[in-house]
């Protein structure tokens, strides 16, 4: 038996350490969570997309440690090439990560470079030669056919070379009438497209993109960022003299700090010198436009033609700390996607060609990293390499089985492959239920098979109104063609039966005319729909003769809390911007709280002004003036499930005429009720208005002093009960 116990004891020490092994290697794999946002902006958990795979280091290699380095880029051999800046050089990886080479200058075996001619001081001219040598070069591009384009920063120049480093056209500053005076030409970043055209990035130009022809003649600039001033900073600019115009900020465009070009030959750029608060305002308020977008997507013309169509603009982070995201660059991956780079954060934003957030991860420091400052990054294949400017390494992130998962899935519906699609998204939203995109895809997948009713339960699910409205416009369309001849019949039935209950109503209020009939609540609640067409003679007679007491009143009151409910509950998906639910203190300060509040100040007001209304008769014409809106505010919540977004116009109208009439009916209420003129009722309900505000304030006041009490008393007895 001591035996077995011993046996069973190794055999438990053998398994703790066996656990103590392998916990801090899983924890070392990533140290980052990966997570998206969903609908309602809220964080939400995503498996890891991307694994660090490795570090590169070149310390102790031949090409020695980088030196603030400012850009990296694959070649499409898989290749490697750094813009090491800060060692004069372009630095060359095997796509392995050995070293292949480094260029510190270029090989002018045809002569290509002139002679650099200097004047000393004394007034004699000095050959130096033809400048070979780079000076910190920020930028390196590799064409498909193998042409490497250095920006020589430092010399103000691109040079054109294979990549062994021998030269074939150095491309010097752009000269036109179109360039500023003092413009200097220091390109930091470049792209070419296919036919050779160049894309340059330059320090200290806002004018947007230079274009260079293939022989290096300038073509203009494309992709100027359109500046949106601030209201208030140009009025008060009419009262500034022109010394304070010149001290304060000027309305210019903003800087590009990146560019990168996709297989189909668009750009990237991205810029972080745009205001930032403008910038996540956007990013909040869903804005699809690219007045304050840190990232575009420019065609040849310039245009930016970015889709911005996912639940969030690509803008960076939804939750900030301290300041909102600063994108610094991005680049194209397979099957569409894209990826943006947060300097702020060392985060990665990985998006779909529509704009569909994917994933988000990054912040893991590197090993040895004194500091962090990610300046660039590149795909090569499916891995992703980011460089670290402050550390002179470069991270290498392989994509998992879930990430392949995700680029596999994008193939397969960019190649309308639906069915294959439809089951790969399908097997991914079972990995991940936050994956919204896989949602709005399998939901896309449904509707181009015409299966709307199962494309509306998947946009509902993700919250896409509008995807969700087109989907239901194809579905009523179905439905309008199956019960085509039942709805002339039930209109008709409708308006009958609405006809026959107006006239049971009119003659049973006329019985109360009559005197043969009690005036009940039934009877009191018919008579108030005579404000309705009548207002100014069926005010009066509810006022002199009190055909409609506090109880039906009060009963209006309740009919319309529930017409506000009924519109929380049964207002179409769509239109309430989500899915409907019970908000019962929100029904309450939408109707209850600001009607006793307008009854309490308007009787306030009302005794200076000579009112003749009691309170009983300014809260009775109050109720009865909500008609209106109990009328309409179903009539809409209905309406809203028989429309589409496209169609706003028609549940706006209902809603307005609901508005516009229960404020007409307020308005001639109050104005028999008290017997006022007309100049007389507008400023009484001015006054009410500022008086509602003013008891608000006061009962907030009040509320938080007797807070304060509360916790006071509470402090003193916890004291007390201490001694």
């Amino acid at each position: 038996m001591t035996a077995v116990r011993k046996r069973m004891g190794a055999v438990l020490v053998a398994l703790i350490f066996a656990l103590l092994a392998v916990l801090p290697a899983s924890a070392d794999t990533a140290q980052y969570k990966t997570y998206t946002y969903d609908s309602l902006g809220q964080e939400r958990f995503s498996p890891h997309a991307y694994l660090p795979a490795t570090q590169i280091w070149l310390n102790g290699t031949d090409a020695g440690a980088l030196v603030g380095p400012s850009d990296v880029v694959a070649a499409p051999d898989g290749a490697i090439y750094i813009a090491d800046t800060g060692n004069n050089r372009v630095v060359v990886l095997h796509a392995d990560y050995t070293l292949r080479g480094v260029i510190t200058q270029v090989d002018d075996v045809n002569g290509l470079l002139p002679d650099v001619i200097v004047e000393g001081e004394d007034g004699e001219s000095e050959n130096l030669g033809p400048m070979l040598g780079l000076n910190a070069p920020e930028g390196v591009f590799v064409t498909a056919n193998g042409l490497l384009y250095i920006a020589d920063t430092g010399n103000g120049r691109i040079l054109v070379c294979d990549t062994q480093g021998q030269l074939i056209k150095e491309i010097g500053a752009p000269v036109s009438s179109a360039l500023p005076e003092d413009f200097i030409f220091a390109p930091t970043a470049l792209a070419v497209d296919e036919f050779g055209r160049l894309y340059v990035i330059s320090k200290n130009m806002n004018m947007g993109v230079i274009t260079l022809t293939e022989q290096g003649v300038f073509d203009g600039f494309i992709g100027v960022q359109r500046v949106v001033p601030d209201l208030m900073a140009l009025f008060w600019r009419r009262f500034q003299t022109e010394e304070q115009i010149a001290r304060t900020t000027q309305f210019v465009p903003t800087e590009y700090n990146n560019i990168s070009i996709d297989a189909d030959g668009f750009l990237y750029v991205t810029t972080n010198t745009i205001d930032q608060w403008p910038q996540y305002s956007a990013l909040l308020s869903r804005s699809s436009a690219g007045d304050y977008a840190p990232i575009r997507r420019l065609n040849a013309s310039g245009d930016d033609i970015l889709r911005r169509t996912g639940t969030y603009p690509p803008a960076g982070d939804l939750v900030i700390d301290g300041a909102p995201s600063s994108i610094v660059d991005a680049a194209a991956g397979p099957s569409g996607i894209y990826t943006m780079l947060d300097v702020r954060k060392s985060r990665f934003f990985t998006y779909d060609e529509k704009g569909n957030l994917l994933y988000i991860f990054g912040g893991t420091p590197m090993e040895g990293a004194a500091s962090e400052q990610l300046v660039s990054l590149t795909y090569q294949g499916n891995r992703m390499l980011c460089l670290d400017k402050t550390s002179g390494g470069i991270m290498v992130y392989e994509p998992t089985p879930y990430g392949l998962a995700i680029q596999n899935a994008l193939q397969l519906y960019r190649e309308r492959r639906y069915t294959q699609a439809s089951e790969a998204w399908a097997a991914l939203s079972e990995q991940n239920n936050n994956l919204d995109i896989a949602q709005k895809n399998l939901g896309n997948i449904a509707y181009q098979n015409g299966d709307y009713a199962e494309a509306m339960k998947h946009y509902r699910i993700v919250g896409d109104l509008q995807s969700y409205s087109n989907a239901f416009a194809e579905s009523r369309k179905e439905w309008v063609n199956s019960w085509f001849l039942l709805i002339p019949l039930a209109i008709v039935a409708i308006v009958m039966v609405l006809r026959l209950a107006i006239l049971a109503g009119g003659r049973s209020v006329a019985a109360v005319d009559a005197g043969t009939k009690k005036n009940n609540i039934g009877r009191q609640l018919l008579f108030s729909f005579r404000t309705l067409m009548h207002p100014f003679s069926a005010y009066d007679e509810i006022k002199r003769s009190g055909r409609v007491g506090v109880g039906a009143a009060t009963c209006l009151l309740g009919a319309a809390l529930l017409a506000v409910i009924s519109r929380q509950l049964f207002t179409g998906f769509h239109f309430a911007g989500g899915e409907p639910g019970l908000h019962i203190f929100e029904a309450l300060a939408t109707i209850v709280l600001p009607l006793l509040l307008f009854c309490v100040s308007n009787w306030c007001f009302s005794t200076l002004t000579d009112g003749k209304g009691r309170f009983s008769d300014i809260y009775v014409t109050c109720c009865v003036s909500l008609l209106p809106l109990i009328l309409t505010l179903p009539m809409a919540a209905i309406l809203s499930n028989m429309l589409t977004l496209d169609e706003t116009g028609i549940y706006q109208f209902i809603t307005a005429i609901g508005m516009i009439w229960f404020v007409f009916s307020l308005f001639c209420g109050i104005l028999v009720t008290h017997d006022y003129g007309f100049g007389k009722t507008v400023l009484t309900l001015v006054l009410t208005l500022l008086g509602m505000v003013i008891i608000l304030f006061l009962t907030i006041l009040f509320l938080n002093l007797i807070s304060q009490i509360i916790g006071f008393i509470r402090n003193l007895g916890v004291e007390i009960s201490a001694r």
